[in-house]
């Protein structure tokens, strides 16, 4: 499954394999029993922690699916959507089974990593050839490669790693970061702050040296930004995000990429104020996009031609209120707020997988403004690993071999209790 995993960047397929894999893996070891060795309280923890994971996808999923009943939709095949939450309901399942009963060998984190690792760099090689022609959407494949910098970026900062290993892990989350840069997708260009988001956190604990670190980290980012949107060649395509943005705006002109974000998020935004508690309908909202213009005037409607290429609002938030209004947006709300809670729980079990967890909800909370990930099986797929990695390597940090010292061999007790 590693060894998939490593590969992943490469082709969705391979993705898709390291996937199944973690499904095999969590039925061979529910075979056994409970995994040791562990701390069995934190590892009870870690198991309600996973299930509040499952909980949330479900309350996801569940919401879709009532209305798509309530909408007369066909349950399977109304959306792309649904895919994804079986995907990612299975991955949770599996994810409950492997924290329940895996033993953790030793050195299982740096095992994870070093796949994370050698996934970031083949993923940052492919994009230095490729260009935009990748695996996946560019868009989606940029945010896999986000969970990826997620999972590892923490370890980067964590003193119990060897300091070559903190290099190796920070190298990796370098590359990561160009991989994501080099695919222009700015949907997911958040991956440039998580330095400074984990920074912050540290801060939080030690204030004065942290605050200069941050400090520090802001003037680097900020100078790194203006020089690469002041470069002639626009490589973050900011400047064309601009003069689309304003070209949408004043001239009504909406065949670029931001152009038709701006109409279909208007479009959204219209349709749920008129029916804010059930939406429209997926039907009816492809229905409005793919006749986007066409009783307009030829001026005017083609300068909607590109709108009705596309399928949903390329923002998640407006695509479950424009589908299923309030209903549908507090399933994905829900969702969102599950995930940090689960921050936050693990904080007490392992500081740094409470760290990978709330920047992957931050990952998907911003990502989930500029498109719909979740239409695309790739990013659901590695979104379902990534989080289950954090659960492996919270519970490989309680290995009760790694929290207390070692027993001293050679003498043994006289008398042996029962």
């Amino acid at each position: 499954m590693l060894a998939c995993l490593s590969l992943a960047a490469l082709h969705s397929k391979v993705a898709g394999l390291a996937w199944v894999l973690w499904l095999i893996w969590s039925v061979q070891e529910a075979r056994g029993r409970v995994g040791e060795p562990c701390s069995l309280g934190d590892r009870a923890a870690l198991q309600s922690t996973a299930r509040i994971w499952a909980g949330g996808l479900l309350i996801y999923a569940m919401a879709e699916l009532l209305m798509a009943w309530a909408w007369h939709g066909a349950c399977c095949t109304y959306t792309s959507d649904v895919n994804s939450h079986l995907r990612l309901l299975l991955s949770a399942m599996a994810t409950i089974c492997l924290v329940r009963h895996l033993s953790p060998w030793p050195d299982m984190r740096h095992h994870i990593n070093l796949a994370v690792v050698l996934a970031l760099i083949t993923g940052c090689a492919l994009v230095a050839v490729s260009g935009r022609n990748l695996p996946s959407h560019p868009i989606p494949w940029a945010g896999a490669m986000v969970f990826l910098v997620c999972v590892l970026l923490p370890h980067a900062g964590d003193s119990s790693h060897s300091m070559m290993r903190r290099w190796l892990y920070g190298v990796g989350s370098a590359m990561g970061m160009a991989a994501v840069v080099l695919s222009q997708s700015r949907g997911a260009f958040v991956v440039l702050a998580f330095p400074i988001v984990l920074m912050v956190i540290h801060g939080l604990r030690t204030y004065s040296r942290s605050l200069i670190w941050v400090g520090a980290a802001c003037v680097l980012a900020a100078a790194t930004l203006a020089s690469l949107t002041a470069a002639p060649s626009d490589p973050l395509r900011l400047r064309l995000a601009a003069v689309e943005m304003e070209q949408a705006l004043k001239t009504q002109d909406f065949n670029s990429s931001l152009g038709a974000r701006v109409y279909l998020n208007q479009l959204a935004w219209h349709h749920f104020s008129e029916s804010p508690w059930v939406g429209v309908g997926a039907t009816q909202r492809l229905a409005l996009i793919k006749n986007a213009g066409l009783d307009l005037p030829p001026a005017q409607s083609d300068a909607l031609s590109h709108v009705r290429t596309l399928g949903h609002v390329h923002n998640q938030y407006l695509h479950h209120a424009m589908d299923n209004g309030i209903v549908g947006l507090l399933g994905f709300l829900a969702l969102l707020v599950c995930m940090g809670w689960i921050s936050a729980r693990l904080h007490a079990i392992d500081r740094v997988a409470s760290h990978q967890m709330a920047l992957i909800t931050l990952a998907h909370a911003v990502g989930s403004v500029s498109n719909v990930n979740l239409a695309h099986n790739y990013y659901a797929l590695m979104w379902g690993l990534c989080t289950g990695l954090v659960f492996l390597q919270a519970l490989a940090a309680t290995r009760t071999d790694q929290r207390t010292a070692p027993l001293q061999t050679g003498s043994q007790p006289k008398h042996q209790h029962p």
